[in-house]
C-alpha cells in the first residue's frame, strides 16, 4: 500500500469517528434535557357526570379519550407536549402542541371522518408546570363531545372530565374550563419510578 492510501484511510476513519461521536452527544444531551414522563393513569373530575357522559358517548360512537399525555419537554424557545387520543374506532390520533416564544395558548384542528377534532391547549407561564387541554369533537360545527384534561408536571396521573352535548358542561374556551375545575397539584411524582401502576 502507498502512504497516500494510509492517509486516506486514516482521514476517513477520523471523520467517521468524529461524526459518530458528535451525533451521540447531541442525542444524549437532548434526552437529558427532555426528561419526559408519559402518564397513562387518570383521575376523574366530576366522576358521576363523566361516567354518564362516557356511556352516552360510547352509545353515540363519539368517545374520543386522551389515553396518554407526556410531561412537557423543553425546546430551544419553549415547551412541547405530546399526547395520544383514542378515537371511537380505536385509531390513535397523535398530537403535539408547541408553546414557544412566549405563546402559552395553542389551537389545533384535525378532521376525523364525520367529526372535527379541535384542540385548545395552554402551558402555564411557570415552565409549563400546569398543562390544560380542551378537546372538542364537532359534528356539523356543533360540539357534541368534550374531554377536559389537566396535567401537572409533578403528578403521576392526569385529571380528566368528559362531557357531551347532553351530559355535563361544554366549555367555550380554556379560561372557562380552568375556572370551573380548580384542581391543585398532588405532587406525588418525584421520579417516574415512584408512580404506581393503577
Amino acid at each position: 500500500m502507498k502512504p497516500a492510501d494510509f492517509k486516506k484511510i486514516f482521514l476517513y476513519l477520523f471523520v467517521v469517528t468524529f461524526v459518530f461521536s458528535c451525533s451521540k452527544k447531541d442525542e444524549s444531551s437532548e434526552a437529558a434535557s427532555s426528561n419526559t414522563f408519559q402518564k397513562t393513569n387518570v383521575l376523574k373530575l366530576n366522576s358521576a357526570e363523566t361516567d354518564q357522559a362516557i356511556i352516552q358517548s360510547q352509545q353515540s360512537n363519539i368517545n374520543y379519550k386522551v389515553k396518554t399525555i407526556n410531561t412537557p419537554s423543553q425546546t430551544k424557545t419553549g415547551y412541547k407536549v405530546n399526547f395520544l387520543v383514542k378515537s371511537p374506532n380505536n385509531r390513535n390520533l397523535y398530537f403535539t402542541t408547541l408553546h414557544e416564544n412566549g405563546q402559552l395558548d395553542v389551537n389545533l384542528a384535525k378532521n376525523d371522518g364525520l367529526y372535527k377534532v379541535k384542540i385548545h391547549a395552554r402551558c402555564s407561564a411557570d415552565d409549563c408546570f400546569k398543562y390544560l387541554l380542551l378537546i372538542s369533537i364537532l359534528k356539523d360545527n356543533l360540539v357534541v363531545y368534550q374531554n377536559t384534561v389537566i396535567s401537572y408536571v409533578n403528578d403521576c396521573r392526569f385529571h380528566s372530565a368528559i362531557s357531551t352535548d347532553k351530559i355535563g358542561k361544554i366549555f367555550s374556551n380554556l379560561n372557562d374550563a380552568e375556572n370551573f375545575f380548580n384542581v391543585a397539584p398532588l405532587n406525588d411524582r418525584l421520579t417516574s419510578e415512584n408512580c404506581p401502576l393503577m
